[in-house]
């Protein structure tokens, strides 16, 4: 069984962080981890409650109804005209993957992807970030976007799909996760798409790039997610403009850089989300 942040744990995640017991702690950075793995999709929160793990038919699940509702898509013209619908790449080639998966940026004049990230956003399964016009607070029409997945969940069902596995858990997921770099991509996903639950969220692209612009009254709160261990100052240029900028990390020891806080990310999104239920 899943163990769960006691209520005066949880009341205490509310408090300063330095009041945080290490073993509340651990518990919400475990309990983070293991949303990387199943998403918050109800079947596979059960397959890792009973197993600690998530049966391949849940992963077929999901990516049948990626699948088949971009074919049904597809058979109404939205797929460009000659696509072979029998193959996975006609709907989701390797590229896709990539971008999806390291959130990579992609112009607005790239007609083919911009078409198939459209229509896979129309089913919250990826999420399209433009850049902030900051005088505005608006997207900015040219300048070019960052696709990621809607969903952890959603990331581990497409790649299994599209690189089938007899156990898609032990020898598709665990291996990501278990590699601090691609954990750390995961992550930083996961967060942008969670703020944008709450919040219009944007990146921001001047002289350099931060993560998380999200929009709330008239004014945008700008958030750079670091998920390594060492957090450099030469990384965190951008973001030292701004006045209210913050940093979410990984780690639960560092109060700030270069005069910027420095926020547990794991906690960072459990206040925010909690400030939301206010």
């Amino acid at each position: 069984m899943e163990k769960r942040i006691p209520r005066g744990g949880r009341q205490s995640l509310l408090g300063p962080k330095s009041s945080i017991k290490e073993s509340t702690r651990s518990l919400l950075d475990a309990e983070f981890a293991r949303y990387l793995a199943h998403g918050g999709f109800l079947h596979a929160i059960n397959d890792m409650a009973v197993d600690d793990s998530i049966l391949p038919s849940t992963f077929a699940t999901y990516g049948d109804w990626i699948r088949g509702d971009m074919l049904k898509r597809g058979e109404t013209g939205a797929l460009p005209a000659g696509s072979p619908h029998c193959r996975r790449h006609a709907i989701w080639d390797a590229g896709d993957l990539e971008c999806a998966l390291e959130g990579s940026l992609y112009r607005p004049s790239d007609n083919r992807r911009r078409l198939r990230y459209f229509l896979l956003a129309s089913m919250d399964a990826v999420f399209v970030q433009s850049a902030l016009l900051e005088d505005k607070l608006t997207a900015a029409p040219r300048k070019a976007r960052r696709v990621m997945f809607a969903d952890p969940f959603i990331l581990h069902a497409i790649n299994s799909w599209l690189r089938p596995d007899p156990d898609p858990f032990r020898n598709r997921l665990g291996p990501l996760l278990d590699d601090p770099v691609w954990f750390g991509k995961v992550a930083e996903a996961c967060t942008v798409t969670h703020v944008r639950r709450l919040h219009p969220t944007f990146y921001i692209k001047a002289e350099g790039e931060v993560d998380i612009a999200y929009v709330e009254g008239k004014r945008f709160h700008p958030i750079e997610v670091k998920w390594t261990q060492q957090l450099r100052p030469k990384d965190l240029r951008q973001i030292a403009k701004y006045r209210n900028g913050r940093i979410w990390a990984r780690s639960w020891d560092t109060e700030e850089i270069s005069g910027i806080p420095v926020d547990p990310l794991a906690l960072a999104l459990y206040r925010l989300g909690n400030a939301a239920r206010v």
